[in-house]
């Protein structure tokens, strides 16, 4: 049971993807008038003279001058070589996002395939133009006692179909009438893409070239990036000796100074301190005071008292000053 239902899933995602693939047109379109006209823009644009490239190109037409560019393109850049034929069995019919229609044939080319797509849309004018003329043969075939249009001009225009109109249907008469006046078009033909077609042989070959060539401008990059790096060690080292130069040519430029007075070679020694340990005079006098003194003083104390419990002995005497 559940492979059945797991089944009866896939077939309808299937056939959901397939009805999408499927599109409505964008509009209802004739493709042999579509085929006739873009084989016209090749016809028109695939060999041009430098003055009618120039012209076209600079032109306001969108088809004129990207047909021009595009097959000039293909002629300078892709080298296709001379026109062959088209290939009527590789013609193909598209949407567009801009609710028009693409058609897209391959032409031979001497030296490679080239695909040629146009857009197309509905001219309006043209539209207009035929329903008024619809309106026009749908009250004539009603005075004529007709019911049906399409008999009227079976029987009435008969005799246009000398002019190589299509007298089997009024569609068809107007579209002819319409047509052969050459001032309004069915659909208006808008930008023109020329695209050489290459093999895959030719597709790797150039891959392989355009790898190269960027791995070999990134290599070359990163190695002069590199060198640029292994300089900069060498900036401390200029900007070094700048300065030092600058400070060399700065002490040039300055004027000398006067030199500073020499310290006098000998300097007078400080006043020595005066010793009066050689003074005899002094000491003797002073001895003689303390002598007497201590005379004195020794028969005014008791006999037990000693000499002097200081035990003061004096060395050297200095003038305090």
């Amino acid at each position: 049971m559940k492979k059945k239902l797991l089944l009866s899933l896939v077939l309808i995602a299937l056939l959901s993807l397939v009805g999408c693939a499927e599109a409505e047109p964008n509009f209802e379109y004739d493709a042999d008038t579509l085929i006739d006209m873009t084989k016209s823009v090749i016809a028109n644009y695939d060999d041009l003279s430098d003055t009618a490239y120039n012209y076209y190109v600079s032109s306001d037409d969108e088809c004129a001058s990207s047909a021009a560019e595009g097959f000039r393109l293909a002629q300078d850049t892709d080298h296709v070589g001379e026109f062959l034929g088209y290939d009527s069995s590789a013609v193909t019919f598209e949407n567009g996002t801009d609710n028009n229609i693409y058609c897209t044939i391959t032409c031979k080319y001497e030296n490679r395939d080239v695909k040629v797509k146009v857009s197309y849309t509905q001219n309006l004018e043209y539209e207009m133009q035929k329903d008024a003329y619809m309106t026009q043969l749908e009250q004539e075939a009603v005075a004529s006692g007709y019911t049906d249009v399409d008999l009227y001009v079976q029987e009435v225009y008969a005799d246009y179909a000398t002019y190589g109109l299509d007298v089997s249907s009024a569609d068809g008469l107007i579209d002819g009438i319409i047509q052969s006046n050459g001032s309004i078009y069915e659909y208006t033909p808008g930008e023109v893409e020329v695209s050489a077609v290459y093999s895959m042989s030719e597709l790797r070959k150039n891959a392989a070239s355009n790898t190269v060539i960027g791995m070999g401008t990134v290599f070359i990059v990163l190695i002069f990036i590199a060198f640029i790096i292994y300089l900069l060690k060498f900036v401390p080292m200029l900007l070094g000796g700048k300065k030092e130069e600058k400070k060399a040519a700065s002490k040039a430029a300055a004027p000398k100074a006067a030199p500073a007075p020499a310290a006098p070679a000998n300097l007078a020694p400080a006043a020595a301190e005066e010793d009066l340990v050689d003074d005899g005079e002094l000491v003797a006098v002073i001895t003689a005071a303390l002598s007497a003194y201590l005379a004195e003083d020794k028969a005014a104390r008791p006999a037990a008292y000693t000499d002097s419990n200081d035990k003061l002995v004096v060395r050297s005497i200095r003038r305090v000053r």
